[in-house]
């Protein structure tokens, strides 16, 4: 089954990306939480994941919280894990393998 996302509905966006950065998570939380939610909306026709990652490295880089990115070789499991979040919406395991895995200099 291939992950198809709703239509994006401009104040539902506005309000959850205010919740997102409103919320009392922390910086780091944050940013892999931008990170995940900007790449299964699927808000632009192209460059989701490119999008959501300097979105959510400029919070990191404002809090001067190090950098959020996938090493190369995490690469094509990074993705595999970021297909199954898209269909089962689950960020709990992901968070973690991101935090144990993509982030570096905080």
């Amino acid at each position: 089954m291939m992950y198809q996302p709703a239509i994006p509905d401009e104040t539902q966006v506005k309000r959850e990306f205010a919740d997102l950065v409103q919320s009392e998570a922390t910086i780091t939380d944050k940013a892999i939480t931008l990170l995940l939610w900007l790449s299964r909306a699927q808000l632009f026709l192209d460059g989701n994941k490119r999008t959501a990652i300097i979105a959510a490295n400029a919070l990191m880089f404002a809090d001067r919280r190090g950098l959020l990115a996938v090493p190369e070789n995490k690469l094509a499991e990074y993705l595999q894990r970021l297909q199954q979040y898209y269909k089962n919406g689950d960020t709990a395991n992901l968070k973690h393998w991101l935090y144990d895995t993509a982030i570096f200099g905080f």
